[in-house]
């Protein structure tokens, strides 16, 4: 009867050393300036709530007008809604995760489609090129170790995994001084594997890296 009632508080727990609150972020391509992005992490409902917006110009071209992520205590995706605007379109995704399976509505100009994908109870929402969604990775990897890996529902198209292959403590200089980070090396699983470099202060997003894309998105803090 202990072992349960443990269990039971244990699942309830939220992510250790979680930081609610607003970060503003510079994204760079190459070393040059083509957009920024805005989050906003808050406690609702006893769960998570993560909002972000931002433009990101380059071979992106791409603005996020609305992204919200609704996450559980444990931090596993259970609603989102994005309003997305590209050159050629604008879509508005909608989804809802149940048991083991995630009903997806997208809304283009022309047309509604709605479909169904398999997904892990764990899933974290992560829709290409949106950058504010690594706020709830960073909250997961805080409790990550090398050789684990993470479920990313790559929204609209379906559910790949992230493999940790390295976790490093680092130094970080911001305008408010020096502080102590973890960057964790995470393989994604595209079409091809894709190494991406994520530093994580208190579950909070500081810097993310694709290198192949020669992608940096950038605390606003973070000195050069």
């Amino acid at each position: 009867m202990v072992r349960v009632v443990l269990l039971l508080l244990l699942a309830a727990m939220p992510a250790l050393g979680q930081a609610p609150g607003t970060a503003s972020f510079r994204v760079l391509q190459h070393g040059e300036p083509i957009g920024s992005i805005e989050t906003w992490v808050t406690r609702v409902d006893g769960g998570w709530h993560v909002q972000s917006n931002g433009r990101i110009g380059g071979a992106l071209n791409v603005a996020f007008r609305q992204l919200e992520l609704r996450y559980d205590a444990r931090w596993r995706g259970r609603f989102m809604t994005m309003e997305v605007e590209r050159p050629t379109e604008t879509m508005i995704v909608h989804v809802s995760v149940g048991l083991n399976t995630a009903r997806t509505d997208i809304v283009r100009e022309k047309e509604a489609r709605f479909q169904s994908h398999s997904v892990s109870q764990d899933t974290i929402f992560l829709p290409a090129g949106a950058f504010g969604a690594y706020e709830a990775v960073a909250a997961r990897l805080t409790a990550a170790k090398p050789g684990m890996d993470l479920p990313l529902f790559n929204v609209p198209v379906s559910e790949t995994r992230g493999a940790i292959d390295a976790v490093a403590d680092e130094q970080i200089r911001t305008k408010s001084g020096t502080i102590s980070v973890k960057r964790y090396t995470l393989i994604e699983i595209r079409p091809q594997p894709t190494t991406v470099e994520i530093w994580v202060d208190r579950g909070r997003l500081v810097r993310l890296d694709v290198a192949r894309d020669g992608l940096s998105v950038i605390r606003s803090d973070v000195l050069p």
